[in-house]
């Protein structure tokens, strides 16, 4: 099972969608390849985990959408868990 986005899966997202994320990030991030609190760069930006995005719909996502990405979603059954995650992170940053 995959852990963390993939820095293909980050390079895709706008550039509203970045800030929105950097905002988010502000005061949780340090620097790094691999930070001592678990993030994953990739330049500026974490390779989100799936704890990571967990948290983040959690904190952003108050219609709670990113239940839909499991349950309902066109690939619910087929995609992997970290994918799923990551298309509703994606849904709340690009709003």
């Amino acid at each position: 099972m995959k852990q963390h986005i993939t820095k293909t899966q980050l390079d895709r997202l706008s550039e509203k969608g970045k800030k929105k994320l950097m905002t988010w990030l502000d005061g949780q991030r340090t620097r790094g390849v691999i930070s001592e609190n678990g993030w994953i760069y990739s330049k500026d930006f974490p390779l989100l985990s799936i704890g990571q995005m967990i948290e983040f719909v959690r904190e952003n996502d108050k219609k709670h959408l990113w239940s839909w990405y499991f349950f309902d979603g066109p690939h619910a059954a087929t995609k992997d868990v970290c994918d799923i995650l990551w298309e509703a992170v994606k849904e709340v940053l690009e709003k």
